[in-house]
């Protein structure tokens, strides 16, 4: 009874010990950035009445920051993303409470609108889930905007 107890207890121990290193391999894992350096995107926007837009963006990764601008027609806006979390490739941000800013949206284009009010709003979680491409470009289905953004190297 009392080898029953030992060998119980070292199987126990044994199990905390593995649960806690995987843990830490995982916590590791998941606070290295998504991508790093400044990526450059520019095209149309064909708004919900057909209207087009000419849109340029860009990125600018800092560590566990991502500095996204972003300029629609003549009007600008710049937003701070803060790395909470990451794993293979794919990540969730929060909006910069102190960097976060209700700046008018453009009255352009509803959709338009609701990403940026999103985008402005404090503490507001974005997931960016990374897409496998053959052309080389940085590809992320963005959750919460329903929305693929791709970006190429500046």
């Amino acid at each position: 009874m009392k080898l029953l107890t030992i060998s119980l207890r070292m199987t126990l121990i044994a199990i905390i010990v593995l649960l806690a290193a995987l843990h830490g391999i995982y916590y590791a894992l998941s606070q290295r950035p998504i991508f790093q350096g400044i990526y450059f995107a520019s095209g149309k926007i064909i708004a919900s009445n057909g209207e087009e837009l000419s849109a340029n963006q860009r990125l600018q990764s800092h560590g566990q920051q991502v500095h996204q601008f972003e300029q629609i027609n003549e009007e600008s806006q710049k937003y701070t993303l803060m790395l909470l979390s990451s794993f293979a490739g794919s990540g969730r941000f929060i909006i910069d409470k102190y960097e976060a800013s209700q700046k008018k949206a453009l009255p352009v284009d509803r959709d338009i609108s609701f990403n940026q009010t999103f985008l402005s709003t404090a503490m507001s979680e974005l997931t960016l889930y990374k897409l496998n491409n053959k052309g080389g470009s940085l590809c992320f289905y963005l959750k919460e905007l329903s929305s693929v953004h791709c970006f190429g190297p500046e």
